[in-house]
């Protein structure tokens, strides 16, 4: 991940991903997001220290979640690769007609978890975008399943 998000600085990395980028994003650098088997482990038997490992600075750097985040926010801001869209498009099926359009399933809670996540990451970007209202998606799908 380090390495495709350094080398994303010359265009000629870009010009080699764009033919698998809806591979990479939904197929890799989201899944990298999910929840493991670990991280639900750990917040049954102690959320604190849960958080505790979500924060540590130290891992940051490191951590799978991570460095996937980063790269992702990376190729949404870059307005060549239309990722920012693709990724409005994804949470807006995922909430709205409750599919995971990657593999055309019901979304798991851990798929769910996985974009607000993900709209955590981005949420300067997508306030920009208008057409996407984060607070009605959140009222209407989200706080109901809890």
């Amino acid at each position: 991940m380090k390495y495709i998000y350094y080398a994303l600085s010359f265009e000629s990395t870009l010009n080699v991903l764009t033919p698998i980028m809806d591979r990479l994003l939904f197929g890799v650098i989201f899944r990298l997001t999910f929840l493991t088997r670990h991280d639900e482990k750990i917040w049954k038997e102690d959320p604190e220290e849960y958080i505790r490992k979500e924060e540590d600075v130290s891992q940051i750097t490191t951590d799978n979640k991570n460095l996937a985040l980063d790269l992702l926010e990376k190729l949404c801001k870059d307005k060549k690769t239309g990722c920012m869209m693709k990724m409005l498009k994804y949470f807006h099926s995922v909430f709205t007609m409750n599919v995971d359009p990657y593999d055309n399933s019901a979304p798991s809670i851990i798929v769910k978890e996985a974009v607000l996540r993900t709209m955590g990451t981005l949420r300067d970007l997508i306030l920009e975008v208008q057409e996407f209202d984060v607070e009605d998606i959140l009222v209407k799908y989200l706080i109901p399943e809890f």
